[in-house]
């Protein structure tokens, strides 16, 4: 931060920590007359994230994103055939993802196979941000001032992961110091 109010302006940040407290200090430039003037089409990113941009900045845009992660399911097609089970379909939604996986839950004399797993790493907060980013809800409140995970859609998320965990759909979830 101490870069951005030096005695040099910077026009382009890139950024990758909160910028909220840039905003509060009035170091960052609403975009929104640039979005206007040039016609910047807004409509080619996802509704949420234009809504999360806007809920950052009180309503205007101060930063746009240069990426952003997307997600697809991958399934083992041997897998559900050895099992006798339906492959899985477009636009499942979660709980149909997850009673589908709890399938594979059954006793036998092979090796452990649960049903579904977010990613690679396994990571517990990283799978329910994974969870919750189709539901528009985030674990930091719009300001990044403080944690939402107390909110009844977090507990409906704490909940669904309990329930998943416990019913061996997915592999118990280490917590990731980083990701806190």
């Amino acid at each position: 931060m101490e870069v951005i109010k030096g005695p040099e302006q910077t026009d382009i940040l890139f950024l990758t920590e909160p910028t909220s407290p840039l905003i509060e200090e009035g170091l960052l430039l609403p975009l929104d007359p640039f979005i206007k003037k040039y016609e910047y089409d807004l409509e080619g990113m996802e509704s949420f994230i234009v809504k999360n941009l806007r809920q950052i900045g009180n309503e205007a845009i101060y930063f746009l994103p240069t990426d952003f992660n997307t997600y697809a399911l991958f399934y083992n097609k041997d897998l559900f055939d050895q099992y006798g089970l339906q492959y899985p379909s477009d636009y499942m939604t979660w709980e149909e993802v997850f009673n589908l996986a709890r399938q594979f839950n059954r006793e036998s004399t092979q090796e452990k196979v649960y049903g579904f797993i977010f990613g690679d790493d396994s990571d517990l907060l990283k799978s329910m941000e994974i969870y919750a980013a189709p539901m528009d809800i985030s674990m930091y409140s719009g300001d990044m001032k403080s944690m939402t995970v107390n909110t009844p859609a977090w507990q409906e998320v704490w909940r669904v992961f309990a329930d998943i965990i416990r019913d061996e759909v997915i592999p118990m979830l280490k917590l990731d110091k980083q990701s806190i």
